[in-house]
């Protein structure tokens, strides 16, 4: 299960500025919360781990946010961090070149660049 909010405010974190979370439990149980500079960012600039989503949900709880959008797993192999289904190129024949990405788009893997942020906080 994964699910995002995107929070009203920027939030200093770290040094850096979130403006959305994602919260997903993984098969195993455990949970992870990916933090995002941007609205429009898709993939993650940190995360944290918790034992449950309940302590993922009380860690953020107080930062008002848009609303929580429940979206799918990730497909296996790609970046569990990721909004559409990314992975690094070559890792699934076993040589991961890693830094490049590729995305699924209409059946097929494609080259991916995200455009590169600085994470840290203008303050």
């Amino acid at each position: 299960m994964r699910m995002w909010t995107e929070f009203c405010e920027p939030v200093a974190y770290s040094g850096m500025t979130v403006r959305k979370i994602m919260v997903y439990r993984k098969p195993e149980g455990e949970t992870c919360v990916f933090l995002y500079p941007t609205p429009d960012a898709q993939i993650c600039c940190a995360d944290e781990w918790y034992p449950d989503v309940r302590a993922a949900l009380a860690a953020w709880d107080g930062v008002p946010h848009t609303g929580w959008t429940e979206i799918g797993d990730p497909l296996p192999g790609c970046q569990e961090d990721a909004f559409e289904p990314v992975r690094v190129k070559g890792r699934a024949d076993g040589d991961p070149q890693w830094g490049t990405f590729e995305i699924l788009r209409d059946g097929a893997w494609q080259p991916y660049a995200e455009q590169t942020v600085d994470f840290r906080s203008e303050s």
